[in-house]
């Protein structure tokens, strides 16, 4: 893994998922991506290595040593690397322990997939697990990191003391059934490290007491992605806590002037939190109501986006956090509003940790298009076994967006992933529909998108010799607390 993967943001809404590229294993991605994918920044940590030719894996007693908190080795907050091996890779953990001070924004990572194969089967599915010093009580647990079966954990440090931090695979963890089988895997390397958040670093931005009004807002810093990156955009990561749950935190940022946007696409803000809070996920107490709004500083009582960051999305088998993905406008400021609703209870450690994106969208839609099916152009997916389109669209009272791919030879099934409610949109009941050439619905080819769900029709069964695939986008009605009529939709084939 490189250290960079922290700050790498693969954009879910930019980016195609998919379907059928995904591998074994406990992956936080539902499908490869094509298209739109940023690159980023290395953090304030060393790069990490990709596993190299370890032991087989297999049977045998764990000879390591650090079998538990008590015997655990101790490692810094350098960044620097410390190798191991998951040895026998089907039932062993390790553990590591390190000294945090109270505040730090830490992050904890455990790398063993090698750059060129990110969800390989061959090589361990790391879960990093964050516990008391004693072993006995659990704080807070990653799977996989964005664009990786590696894991990474991002944690704002409550309390002096030592931590316990485990590493193990993820069929230890949550079983085979739920991973990669391991007796595939046959490089048990990977390495371990842990470094602080510089939070004065070029890209970070740190909550800062008092900034309860547009007037004290605090400033979103960020940075440009590589040059030569897949995508052309600023990006930042960013933390704060609420201090009781009357706090508000807001934010301003402004869209830089020269975000690339490409012909017939816009400008997106994006604003994805870190992991689902809890023992099982960030280790923040704020495990619900955390409320996410996006407002013009020029009219801040409007609201252009929102979504409640504590909703999760069990689609896929594994907790989602909605991505507030809003259209937006360069040189436009903004203003992001964080709040507790009446009556959730304060925790011990109500912390959050944000990754914030200004990037061109995939290809905006073309009204009009209620009857008239707007073309779309498929690109190969990250596999190459089947093909991928994305559009971003608009729907007002009474609209209906359609549009057209063709069927290339060889694909027999259509799915489709949208949101709308689940970016922030104010749109409601988000509807898609799949049909063929002359207009049949396909079977399985409708769904529906929820406050706790992502749009997800899967493999719908493409007719023998049909020559297109229609895919219908409607919404039942609009927020009136919210503006954005804003969806994403990506439509994918492949084989049957």
């Amino acid at each position: 893994m490189r250290s960079s993967h922290l700050f790498g943001l693969l954009l879910s809404s930019l980016s195609l998922v998919a379907v059928g590229s995904m591998g074994t294993g406990c992956s936080d991605d539902p499908g490869g991506t094509a298209g739109s994918g940023a690159g980023g920044n290395g953090g304030t940590g060393a790069q990490g290595g990709a596993g190299g030719t370890g032991a087989q894996g297999g049977g045998g007693p764990d000879t390591d040593g650090n079998s538990g908190c008590d015997t655990a080795e101790i490692i810094d907050l350098s960044g620097m690397d410390v190798p191991s091996k998951l040895d026998p890779v089907a039932s062993d953990r390790d553990y590591y322990k390190v000294d945090l001070k109270k505040g730090q924004a830490i992050y904890l990572g455990a790398t063993s997939k090698p750059d060129n194969d990110p969800y390989g089967d061959s090589y361990p599915d790391t879960v990093v697990t964050l516990w008391s010093a004693d072993g006995k009580t659990q704080i807070a647990q990653n799977d996989d990191m964005s664009g990786s079966n590696n894991s990474e954990l991002l944690y704002l440090v409550p309390e002096d003391g030592t931590y316990c931090l485990e590493v193990s695979e993820c069929g230890v963890v949550f079983g085979p059934d739920f991973c990669a089988p391991a007796e595939g895997i046959t490089n048990v390397d990977y390495n371990v490290s842990s470094f602080e958040l510089n939070p004065t670093g070029s890209l970070i931005t740190v909550d800062k007491e008092p900034n309860e009004t547009p007037a004290n807002a605090t400033l979103v810093k960020k940075v440009s992605f590589p040059e030569g990156g897949p995508v052309e955009g600023y990006q930042s990561i960013g933390w704060g806590a609420f201090s009781a749950v009357t706090d508000k935190d807001v934010y301003t940022f402004k869209v830089e002037a020269d975000v690339a946007v490409d012909m017939n696409s816009r400008a997106l803000c994006i604003f994805d939190f870190w992991a689902p809070a809890g023992p099982e996920g960030s280790g923040s107490t704020a495990t619900n109501g955390v409320l996410v709004r996006v407002a013009a500083a020029s009219a801040p009582d409007v609201t252009l986006a929102q979504t409640d960051m504590s909703v999760l999305d069990l689609t896929f088998g594994y907790p989602e956090l909605p991505s507030l993905t809003v259209p937006c406008d360069k040189g436009k400021d903004y203003l992001v509003f964080l709040s507790r609703p009446d009556g959730i209870t304060a925790g011990s450690n109500d912390f959050y940790f944000f990754s914030h994106v200004q990037a061109g969208s995939n290809p905006v839609e073309k009204e009009p298009n209620d009857n008239t099916a707007q073309g779309l152009e498929l690109a190969p997916t990250e596999d190459g076994t089947g093909r991928v389109t994305a559009v971003t669209g608009n729907l007002t009272a009474g609209d209906s967006d359609v549009f057209t791919v063709p069927v290339p030879a060889g694909m027999g099934l259509a799915s489709a992933y949208c949101t709308a409610e689940r970016s922030g949109s104010g749109l409601r009941g988000l509807q898609v529909s799949l049909l063929d050439g002359n207009d049949q619905f396909l079977k399985n080819g409708s769904g529906a998108e929820g406050s706790d769900h992502a749009l997800w029709i899967d493999g719908a069964l493409i007719p023998t010799g049909a020559t297109n695939v229609k895919m219908q986008v409607k919404a039942d009605s609009q927020d009136p607390a919210v503006t954005g009529t804003y969806y994403y939709c990506s439509l994918i084939l492949n084989p049957q």
